[in-house]
């Protein structure tokens, strides 16, 4: 079935919700649906906390607009218009970032090939960046940073087992938003798994750094053999990054010192405290997903990490869970069951997820059968 014919028989389905759940029910008096099953439907009414979602990104969209980062500002109104299909406001400014958006790319664009003609590579970059960020696909950008200024200030990075390309991102640029580049530079989609050997190579954003490299750089770019690690200067630089609380580094500089010697005691132990340090920062920013990987580097019996997954699966299963819930609003039924299966792939005794997939395949099945 397709999503315009659930979206038809949808209200039909609201009236069935007692009725399939309790099977032989004769009186809507007697017949309570389950408090997940109930709590959507009071969504769908805007009674409970969803219903201030759209006015949140609303303004969000409104500041971001003032940022000019309008492509930010688009995905904030699409979030408004999803939720409110008939929202004067947010149809006007989605139709109108989509006209702006394209040219203000091709702005950087020309700015940018202008100052690559006056010899201003670096600031020229930036243009080209600048475009690809508006405009992803932007051919003559893509050209221009990987033929006519390729090798120009790169970095290159070796692929370790588990990165993605967000991670490395995260770890370049400290932005896992830019994601793009990386994709870009080395020709792979951003959902594709990378296993090593593999080295990628990507731009700097900022002017290239004389002899002395940034800690992030020289992760990123490998300079130093193996032969030649001075193990002790790097042990210290990791030090010096977790007591100023930058764990991430920490972590990335005692995992070079690892390769070079994997029984360096002192060295493992700050690793592993660089990585606890680090999924609890990330788990207090609600990156849970992010912060199961980190505490996944650490050692088994290290402090409470144990009860640090345990907790982390559980705040995830829940985002996993209100996804559901808003495909569900949205009436993609078969997206909010993938979700709510997601949900008990991490927290199986989830208190609600399962009766969900139940009354949500129930429905398809309702549904089928009206057809």
């Amino acid at each position: 079935m397709n999503n315009r014919s659930i979206k038809n028989l949808f209200p039909i389905f609201l009236s069935l919700v007692p009725i399939f759940n309790t099977g032989c029910a004769t009186s809507p008096e007697k017949s309570k649906p389950p408090a997940s099953i109930s709590a959507i439907t009071w969504t769908k009414n805007g009674k409970d906390s969803f219903s201030g979602i759209p006015e949140r990104y609303r303004i969000k969209a409104r500041e971001d607009e003032k940022k000019e980062d309008l492509p930010k500002a688009l995905k904030d109104w699409e979030v408004v218009k999803g939720f409110l299909p008939a929202d004067l406001e947010a149809g006007e400014r989605i139709a109108q970032l989509n006209k702006e958006i394209p040219a203000a790319a091709d702005r950087h664009f020309q700015k940018g090939q202008a100052l690559f003609q006056n010899h201003s590579h670096e600031r020229a970059r930036k243009e080209f960046l600048l475009t690809l960020y508006l405009k992803p696909d932007h051919a003559e950008a893509i050209q221009y940073l990987k033929e006519k200024m390729a090798g120009e200030d790169s970095i290159t990075y070796k692929v370790k087992k588990g990165d993605t390309i967000k991670e490395v991102a995260r770890k370049i640029y400290r932005d896992p938003q830019k994601d793009f580049l990386i994709s870009y530079f080395n020709e792979l989609k951003t959902d594709k798994p990378m296993e090593p050997p593999m080295t990628l190579r990507m731009p700097f954003l900022e002017p290239a750094p004389g002899k002395k490299t940034s800690i992030p750089s020289k992760i990123g770019a490998d300079p130093i053999s193996e032969t030649a690690i001075h193990t002790k200067e790097i042990l210290e630089k990791a030090r010096t990054n977790y007591q100023q609380g930058n764990y991430q580094e920490s972590a990335a500089l005692t995992e070079k010192i690892l390769e070079y010697d994997p029984a360096d005691k002192e060295t493992h132990n700050l690793m592993n405290a660089a990585y606890y340090q680090w999924g609890k920062q990330l788990s207090e920013e609600g990156k849970y997903d992010e912060a199961l990987k980190a505490f996944r580097r650490i050692d088994p019996g290290y402090k409470d990490v144990n009860l640090q997954l345990a907790r982390n699966r559980k705040q995830l299963a829940e985002v996993h869970y209100k996804k559901g819930v808003k495909f569900f609003i949205d009436e993609e039924i078969e997206k909010a069951i993938q979700e709510w299966e997601n949900t008990l792939s991490l927290e199986p005794n989830h208190p609600k997820a399962k009766k969900d997939i139940e009354n949500g395949r129930n429905l398809l099945q309702k549904l089928e059968k009206i057809k």
